[in-house]
């Protein structure tokens, strides 16, 4: 990764091309009650000009996918994983029974840019998709771009750094909501009403716990290859977990590392073993 183009996302001379995401805008006053039954946010929570990072649950609690969600005075403006859009949408218009609520697809006419300039207008949102305080602007087909950062190891650091995981790589259909970190990104809610796999993800919360955790960790030093992924982590000879996503980090110094670990081994200031390195756990939302 380029030191200067890591430098320049962040003081926001560049800013970062999400464009290749599928795009979905929904309408219709049924829009807010529908999500919030198909989501684990308090979709009634979000006001105009903000957006979120939520999960997409099944009824026995697992993950069918994650979704970014940005509220409009009229519409809600969702962004998601290409590899996931064919999955999402099914479930999401399965739903759609009696309701007045439209998916329309902006896949292909609108571009979606992440910046820490301040920013504002009608399809501008406060974002934190990486864990930074910024911006999302939805832009239609035509309307010019800022200048992009073309490095794309940085969006992959920034989103190590902050504890954030991606599908496909560090979660999937075998997670249960509970073991990512969505409620400290204010993507999981359990005072609203009912929605799917509510029941499940609230009897966790209750009455009993997760086996593991995705946990950030932290190593003073870098090593010096490359390492495998996905990686097992040890702590002394025990295997407690594989570790999914891992960069350099210019913000804490050596490397991050994203990891699904056991639950009494995933809590901050324990240090565990990978790759031939030290590594602790840091805290979900650094």
């Amino acid at each position: 990764m380029s030191q200067d183009a890591y430098s320049l996302v962040l003081n926001g001379t560049l800013s970062l091309d999400f464009s290749h995401r599928c795009k979905w805008k929904i309408t219709g006053q049924d829009r807010v009650r529908y999500l919030n039954g198909q989501t684990t946010a308090d979709i009634s929570r979000l006001s105009v000009g903000q957006s979120l990072w939520t999960a997409v649950p099944n009824p026995k609690g697992k993950l069918i996918g994650d979704l970014h969600i940005a509220a409009a005075a009229d519409a809600f403006y969702v962004d998601l994983e290409p590899g996931l859009a064919d999955t999402l949408l099914q479930r999401l218009s399965k739903y759609i029974i009696s309701d007045d609520v439209l998916i329309e697809d902006l896949s292909q006419s609108w571009s979606l840019v992440h910046t820490l300039t301040p920013a504002s207008g009608d399809f501008c949102f406060a974002s934190k998709r990486l864990g930074l305080s910024a911006y999302d602007l939805w832009l239609p087909a035509g309307a010019s771009l800022p200048p992009l950062n073309t490095d794309s190891s940085v969006t992959e650091t920034l989103r190590i750094e902050h504890g954030l995981p991606r599908w496909g790589v560090d979660m999937n259909e075998n997670n249960l909501v509970p073991e990512l970190p969505f409620e400290a990104f204010s993507g999981l809610s359990y005072s609203k009403g009912c929605y799917i796999g509510q029941e499940v993800i609230a009897r966790i919360k209750s009455i009993g716990h997760v086996n593991r955790k995705l946990c950030l960790l932290h190593s003073p030093s870098t090593p010096i290859h490359p390492p495998t992924l996905p990686g097992t982590i040890l702590k002394g000879e025990k295997i407690i977990g594989q570790v999914t996503s891992y960069h350099p980090s210019p913000k804490h110094g050596g490397s991050c590392a994203l990891a699904m670990i056991q639950r009494d081994s995933a809590m901050p200031g324990q240090n565990h073993s990978w790759h031939d390195l030290n590594w602790t756990v840091l805290s979900p939302n650094l």
